[in-house]
């Protein structure tokens, strides 16, 4: 619902505080909402940080270490 979206990004405020503080530079999630909500959040607040589901974080370890 579009005209929520302000409400939306505005509560995920301590969110991004929490992401920010942790120094995480990837932010993974199982839940596909939750990694669309993530993403909004990062583009919002300017947080640098790659959103992915687990499964993606899981394969790209796999490719790095040769797996």
């Amino acid at each position: 619902m579009p005209e929520y979206e302000d409400v939306r990004l505005q509560s995920g405020l301590m969110k991004a505080n929490q992401i920010t503080g942790s120094g995480a530079s990837i932010v993974a999630t199982t839940c596909a909402n939750c990694q669309i909500r993530l993403s909004d959040l990062n583009e919002f607040y300017g947080l640098h940080v790659k959103c992915v589901s687990v499964t993606e974080l899981v394969a790209d370890a796999l490719v790095m270490n040769g797996g």
